[in-house]
């Protein structure tokens, strides 16, 4: 995976990424960024998702791609793909009069099925969650659900089954997230709280267990329950390998908005767990609307060529008299990874991706110079109160 080009698809009439180690994409809403990285799921790992399909007892007719189509993006959404639209993976041209026909070739894993590749985060990851329990892929309404959604809340549900101890402790998991992150994830987000799976009604659901009380799912504040499906999929991707879910497959991940329900402390832990999985070799694409993520990148490209750039990444994130040294193995790692920034944006109705991985206060593509728009609010507020003091 290095470069997707794709136009005329839907909203988008030129998004040419090449993408980093870690690749962050920001955009106003409906700018085309999820359709976007959908098509990209769907260039690598075609092959698994016909088979999950057709798994599932979707039904699946060759000289009809509009099908599959529909199936992976949501029902009449076939009609984004039109005569004009061009997607190239790599150099390579996805057609659409072929996208049914498989490589034969395809890495086979377990259950004679095709590997993924790309472990995908939706946006809307806490649909995946019915009070408490992860929803089968069959569960979803099957005409509007996009795949990854699906997919995603299936992949979740077979960890359940089989990376859970006989106690059925969740959170937290030894060997599976670095104490320095867990400790941002126990400060910030769960407050010394554990996560238990636990029968109820015959069914196994998760409660939050704080002291002797023991919460429901819907019971949890709004940040908990957004992070729990997110905690999840961070387990599917990292520590030992379980049965059926085989981390290291996953050469490439995508995240949507990680930062939903987060206050900004929250929000710098799970960024550190993302790093941890650039320093462990993953390519990781983000979508966010964050400025801290932003930030990040920002200051990465600032001092990635100095000498004492893991002292100044371990006082970034507050670490500097953080004692662990997997910590400083991490940034050290990080040094060597190219981090970059798309800006999705509309010209003349249409969405066109632009290359702003500078992040440059003095570009004259005002895209770059105020991340977006991400800071925009924050120039006129500083302008107001300026304008004030200077009348005093």
């Amino acid at each position: 995976m290095d470069t997707l080009h794709v136009k005329n698809f839907g909203p988008i009439r030129e998004a040419n990424v090449s993408f980093g180690d870690l690749t962050f994409i920001i955009g106003e809403q409906a700018s085309g960024k999820s359709l976007f990285l959908e098509l990209l799921k769907l260039g690598i790992d075609r092959t698994e998702i016909i088979e999950t399909l057709q798994h599932y007892n979707f039904i699946l007719k060759k000289g009809c791609p509009e099908r599959l189509l529909d199936y992976y993006f949501g029902e009449g959404l076939s009609a984004l793909w039109s005569e004009q639209t061009s997607v190239a993976l790599d150099g390579y041209t996805m057609k659409k009069s072929k996208l049914l026909n498989t490589r034969k070739e395809q890495e086979i894993g377990v259950n004679n099925r095709a590997k993924n590749k790309l472990f995908y985060i939706p946006a809307q990851r806490i649909l995946s969650l019915d009070d408490g329990r992860p929803k089968s892929f069959t569960e979803f309404n099957q005409s509007s659900t996009p795949y990854v959604l699906r997919d995603f809340s299936e992949t979740l549900r077979l960890f359940l089954q089989v990376g859970v101890d006989e106690q059925g402790e969740i959170y937290p998991q030894k060997n599976r997230i670095k104490g320095r992150i867990k400790h941002g994830f126990d400060k910030h987000i769960f407050h010394k709280g554990r996560i238990i799976m636990e029968d109820v009604s015959g069914q196994r659901k998760m409660k939050l267990t704080i002291g002797k009380t023991k919460l429901p799912f819907l019971a949890w504040s709004a940040g908990q329950k957004e992070f729990a499906p997110l905690l999840l999929a961070m387990y599917c991707l990292t520590g030992p390998v379980i049965p059926i879910i085989q981390s290291q497959d996953y050469q490439y991940v995508v995240i949507e908005e990680p930062e939903m329900g987060l206050h900004a402390a929250a929000i710098r832990a799970v960024l550190l767990q993302i790093l941890d999985l650039v320093s462990q070799g993953k390519r990781v694409v983000v979508s966010t609307h964050s400025t801290i993520f932003l930030e990040f990148a920002w200051v990465f490209q600032q001092v990635k060529s100095s000498p004492e750039a893991v002292d100044l990444l371990f006082r970034l994130f507050g670490l500097e008299l953080d004692p662990y040294e997997s910590m400083r193995e991490l940034f050290t790692k990080l040094l060597g990874k190219q981090v970059k920034t798309y800006l999705f944006h509309r010209e003349k109705s249409l969405v066109v991706a632009r290359d702003i991985s500078q992040l440059d206060a003095f570009s004259e593509f005002a895209g770059e110079s105020c991340w977006g728009g991400l800071l925009a609010f924050a120039e006129r507020a500083n302008e107001v109160v300026a304008k004030v003091h200077a009348e005093d």
